[in-house]
């Protein structure tokens, strides 16, 4: 758990720190709100411990700022004696509770154990309305597939006997001829992307491969910058793959590694319209404690207690040097339809389908970081020897 302080007392605040240090959790300290927020830019804190009377910015705008810009991170007030009534409008305000000076150090662990204990519960609740989004995704492009890829081949049925029997007029019959065969052309053609269109949402429901065999990532990922050597060579954009050579194949889907590294490869040459890198790295590493432990549902990551090896799970980064992604839009990346390309140029389906095909192998991606430049996206897997 990371915990910020945000105290002008730099002695309390360095001492409450090396002892949370001193149990485990990653702690900073920050001595004003300007700090505090420049900090939680870089990387947001689960839980921020924030003094009410801060110099400049105070505690309760401090307060409402981290609400409004990281509403993921419980705040926890540390108020004076005599700042009771200014700890109560916290609370009103979003503060998770409050804790008056001097604190214990149980009293902060108590406050840091309850809201671990409240963000997983709100993590659980989000994984269920997920799921129950996604059933009823599920069921939508069932319905789809039947009521529109029925019509729709009909369409290009009957738009081929028209061509067939425009072939057989006489050439000289003048340009309706050719403007008809041109008209089916069209109809042919749009068909073709309706259907590439339900075959996409189909993907967002079902998954493409239901089996689970051996998957090679390094081959995987190779294989797909292949497909866009051309436009990278064009685009003057570089790309490499970090993989360990002896690193061991998993049980999953070749075809759906591939199509998420199309995806997101996809995207950063989108981000890279003058040149710049990709990188795809992987590799498979022991899950790191109980939070990933909770996530991915695994056992036995304590392997010094039974003699077992720890559970292992499957880590792929795709980094590009683009522009980046704008703060405002993150919470809509992986939103099905969502797109920042110009009308027609993309149908805003990429990134909805990487995260249906983690999240139907029971793993987990998001945008790690973004900035002008610099851009990575992270997915974990579970791991399990092919």
């Amino acid at each position: 758990m990371d915990v910020l302080i945000v105290d002008d007392e730099r002695t309390f605040a360095e001492l409450l720190a090396e002892r949370l240090r001193l149990r485990g959790y990653a702690v900073r300290v920050a001595g004003t709100a300007e700090a505090a927020l420049e900090q939680m830019e870089d990387a947001p804190s689960d839980v921020a411990l924030l003094d009410v009377g801060l110099p400049g910015m105070d505690g309760l705008s401090l307060l409402e700022r981290i609400r409004g810009l990281w509403p993921g991170t419980a705040c926890c007030m540390l108020t004076g004696a005599s700042q009771v009534d200014a700890a109560a409008r916290a609370l009103r305000h979003g503060a998770f509770d409050w804790l008056a000076k001097p604190v214990s150090l149980a009293c902060v662990e108590d406050v840091l154990a309850r809201a671990q204990a409240r963000q997983r519960e709100a993590r659980e609740q989000e994984l269920l309305a997920e799921a129950a989004r996604m059933r009823s995704l599920d069921r939508l492009t069932e319905g789809i597939a039947h009521e529109v890829n029925n019509p729709v081949n009909i369409m290009v049925q009957a738009a081929g006997e028209i061509e067939d029997l425009m072939m057989e007029m006489p050439k000289d019959a003048g340009s309706v001829r050719d403007e008809i065969l041109e008209a089916v052309d069209v109809i042919k053609r749009q068909s073709r992307r309706v259907r590439e269109l339900t075959r996409t949402l189909l993907v967002l429901g079902r998954g493409l491969d239901a089996e689970r065999r051996g998957v090679d990532l390094r081959k995987a990922a190779e294989e797909v910058l292949g497909v866009f050597s051309a436009r990278m060579q064009d685009s003057g954009v570089t790309a490499k793959v970090s993989a360990d050579p002896g690193m061991p194949s998993f049980l999953g889907s070749q075809t759906e590694i591939r199509q998420i590294f199309i995806h997101l490869v996809e995207n950063a040459l989108d981000a890279m319209p003058d040149g710049g890198n990709i990188e795809i790295a992987c590799r498979v590493r022991p899950a790191s404690g109980p939070a990933e432990e909770a996530l991915f549902g695994l056992q036995n990551l304590t392997a010094e207690t039974d003699g077992q090896a720890p559970c292992q799970l499957v880590e792929i980064k795709v980094r590009d040097t683009g522009h980046g992604v704008a703060r405002q839009i993150e919470d809509d990346l992986f939103q099905p339809f969502f797109t920042t390309r110009e009308v027609g140029a993309g149908k805003g389906l990429g990134l909805a389908v990487c995260k249906s095909l983690v999240e139907k192998r029971g793993g987990t991606i998001r945008l790690e970081s973004s900035r002008p430049g610099g851009t990575e996206f992270g997915i974990l897997l579970p791991f399990e020897a092919a």
